[in-house]
């Protein structure tokens, strides 16, 4: 993929971490959940595709780095120049791949509700499953780029767990914080000079989307706009749309009870 990993091909270093260069990948009907804001939400349906953003703009600076038994490895081979060798894969991968970020869980989560459509709630979450997803993007032979993806493994980066500078591994591995994002990740290798803050992939968005979810942290009137701005741009997603799952009333709702 480029000049900091050919240096590798022909040592152990290279058989040890080309055997680490898949990750672990989600059954075809695993259900996966893409919360945004609904300015995001406008732009899917008005490109029909999916941005896939820079990894280099995410909030974590630990995105596309190497574990320290990963960097140890490197020194180890290259006494002299292991922790700039580091430095440069990870650059490397960060500058010339963009990632699409899911979250795998049967159901919505508030959690995640909370934390990817604002203060306000106004956003959605679109519903599908990892095979529908990769039919989407790939069904036709698109994109050109190469592409991996699967979970991301949340490991503890000091410990001794080494992580692969081949294949963008290290955009597969997150710190066990961020564990509750549960995340499925698909990572497209690009040009440098083409990444950029990220990159939209044309997508089936019938195949893609299962159920638009409407945020239930906003009033009633984002479903309406919701449904509305749907049909403006896809009316074949319109009956897709509906309001979460999570407004159901109690069997026993007190709200309702009327006393004499």
């Amino acid at each position: 993929m480029g000049a900091p990993y050919r240096m590798y091909r022909n040592n152990e270093l290279y058989e040890e971490l080309e055997a680490i260069k898949e990750p672990r990948q989600p059954c075809a009907s695993t259900v996966l959940w893409r919360y945004m804001d609904l300015d995001k939400y406008v732009s899917m349906l008005t490109e029909g595709g999916i941005f896939f953003s820079n990894p280099a703009n995410f909030d974590d600076s630990f995105e596309g780095s190497l574990s320290s038994a990963s960097v140890d490895s490197l020194e180890k081979w290259q006494p002299d120049d292991g922790r700039n060798l580091a430095s440069g894969i990870q650059q490397f991968t960060r500058d010339t791949n963009v990632v699409s970020c899911w979250h795998e869980m049967p159901e919505e989560s508030h959690a995640m509700w909370r934390i990817y459509t604002g203060k306000e709630g106004t956003g959605v979450a679109i519903k599908t499953d990892y095979g529908s997803l990769i039919r989407a993007l790939f069904g036709c032979g698109k994109p050109d780029d190469p592409y991996i993806s699967g979970y991301v493994e949340y490991v503890d980066y000091d410990k001794e767990y080494k992580i692969s500078p081949l294949h963008a591994m290290a955009l597969f591995h997150k710190r066990k914080y961020y564990s509750y994002e549960r995340e499925v990740r698909i990572a497209c290798h690009v040009n440098k000079d083409t990444s950029g803050p990220g990159k939209t992939y044309e997508a089936d968005l019938d195949e893609l989307i299962h159920r638009v979810v409407v945020s239930p942290l906003s009033g009633n009137w984002l479903f309406f706009a919701v449904k509305e701005i749907t049909g403006k741009f896809r009316k074949s997603l319109m009956a897709k749309v509906n309001e979460s799952e999570m407004l159901t009333r109690p069997p026993v709702d007190d709200t309702e009870t009327t006393h004499a």
